[in-house]
């Protein structure tokens, strides 16, 4: 199945969940190019919004912990850079279920 929005192609959707204090990383094949990085952070006893940023060779993305019952998404795909000579970008969803949130995200490339 391929997924495209606008000018950017789905490649790849993942659903995972994750305790609040916890991070993981996740790895992202963008053609035959290097993996894309990034490091998921859930943040005990921050507020705000979420945040993406570069840090070294990869991307970090900080969900600070949630509250209320609701969750966190992006409003839009989040430019990531160039990545294979091609834009990235990632958009997320977030839902909280006590400690643990399910974290939905979704990594996008521009259309060739």
């Amino acid at each position: 199945m391929e997924v495209t929005i606008g000018n950017l192609v789905q490649i790849e959707s993942v659903v995972f969940a994750l305790e609040l204090g916890e991070s993981a990383w996740l790895k992202f094949r963008v053609g035959e190019k290097p993996d894309l990085e990034l490091n998921v952070r859930l943040l005990v006893g921050k507020s705000g919004a979420s945040r993406i940023f570069g840090e070294g060779t990869h991307g970090v993305l900080e969900i600070p912990e949630p509250q209320g019952p609701f969750g966190y998404t992006s409003a839009e795909p989040i430019y990531m850079g160039r990545h294979g000579g091609r834009e990235s970008y990632l958009s997320y969803q977030c839902y909280p279920y006590s400690k643990i949130m399910q974290i939905c995200i979704q990594i996008y490339i521009e259309n060739e």
